[in-house]
């Protein structure tokens, strides 16, 4: 079995010199700043909150 892809050291990593901004996050990643489950969920699932930082 062989993966979809190779982590070899010349695969392309986007990098930068400074941290992603939380503005920068929450548009490609909303969730991760919820503090609740979205309305879409039923009520089976369970939503985890992160302890404060």
């Amino acid at each position: 079995m062989q993966l979809a892809s190779r982590f070899a050291s010349r695969s392309p990593v986007p990098r930068s010199d400074s941290p992603l901004s939380d503005d920068q996050i929450r548009a490609v990643a909303p969730s991760i700043f919820a503090d609740a489950p979205h309305e879409s969920r039923s009520e089976r699932y369970s939503f985890g909150e992160a302890p404060p930082l």
